[in-house]
């Protein structure tokens, strides 16, 4: 009777070690006594028990990745933050358990230097323009290289280009300043009509300069703290 029940008991471990359920949109690796043997399909699978192992497990929905932010040097030497966000999807559960150690850092650390490549070969003012362009090439790059680690890289969007607030008061200044030269004298002296003389007073006051200095000493201390 013990060794009926030992049986049973054995059995029941048995079957149980033997029977995996894969969900949907998922995948398991096998390793047979160390090498890969096999990759299972969602639905129910049957492996052998104490000699089957399940090394590794992928998602293979779409996963978002939010790439860490940082600071990118555009071509005109202007320091720009930049942060974006990252969609990927395994499509070979084999070569992501082998082909990297970890695909998620290797593919986040090969999105931020390519970007700054590819920051670094523009103005400051084409960034802003061409962030289609930049979100092309950047998938490019990550795709050819993921093809090796099993995933595949659809798309790249830039949340948020950020650049240094100094640089945000100068050209804010800068736009003030042509457009009261632009100005006729004879505009609204009021600052709730079109520009006029109250936009030239405005302008020296931003960039901290006194009304009673002389235009051309206003043009000059503008100038020297507006960075070339």
């Amino acid at each position: 009777m013990e060794i009926a029940i030992i049986l049973l008991a054995v059995a029941l471990i048995f079957v149980f070690k033997a029977i995996k359920v894969v969900p949907q949109q998922t995948a398991y690796v096998v390793e047979r006594l160390g090498r890969y043997h096999g990759t299972l399909a969602p639905g129910l699978n049957i492996v052998v028990p104490f000699i089957d192992r399940l090394a590794y497990r992928h998602e293979l929905k779409e996963i978002p990745l939010d790439v860490p932010s940082q600071i990118c040097i555009t071509r005109d030497n202007t320091q720009l933050q930049v942060d974006g966000i990252l969609y990927f999807q395994v499509t070979d559960p084999k070569l992501a358990s082998y082909g990297s150690s970890d695909y998620i850092l290797a593919i986040s650390q090969l999105a931020q230097t390519t970007l700054r490549s590819v920051i670094g070969k523009m103005e400051l003012d084409k960034t802003f323009e061409e962030r289609a362009s930049i979100n092309h090439t950047v998938v490019a790059a990550l795709d050819e290289a993921a093809a090796n680690w099993g995933v595949k890289v659809l798309r790249y969007e830039i949340k948020d280009l950020t650049p240094p607030k100094p640089r945000c008061r100068t050209r804010n200044v800068t736009a003030l300043w042509f457009m009261s030269m632009r100005q006729p004298l004879g505009g609204s002296g009021g600052c709730g009509g079109p520009p006029g003389p109250c936009w030239a007073a405005a302008v020296p006051r931003a960039a901290g300069m006194s009304r009673t200095a002389s235009a051309s000493e206003r043009s000059e201390r503008f100038m020297r703290q507006t960075p070339v």
